[in-house]
């Protein structure tokens, strides 16, 4: 996202659930949230990890999953929209 920056137009396509055409565009600004995303997600899911893990050691796993699949496909989805605009 960083290198890619400058090269990227001012609207991007982000919102993809949205019908086709100009709904569906957001500012490039609104790229940051989607690594922001996956940070919550990370920090939300290590505090729930070690509240769980006290007591159900199987429900912290599938947390610890949920929390790389979820930065897998939000890494997936940036790199994905920055290589389709910005070439």
């Amino acid at each position: 996202l960083v290198i890619k920056w400058q090269i990227l137009p001012p609207q991007v396509p982000l919102f993809y659930s949205k019908p086709w055409g100009n709904e569906q565009l957001a500012p490039k600004s609104f790229l940051w949230f989607l690594p922001i995303l996956a940070v919550v997600i990370w920090l939300l899911d290590l505090a729930l990890i070690r509240t769980f893990l006290k007591n159900n050691e199987f429900l912290s796993r599938i947390l610890a999953v949920f929390g790389v699949l979820a930065a897998i496909l939000v890494s997936i989805t940036l790199v994905k929209i920055v290589f389709q605009v910005g070439g």
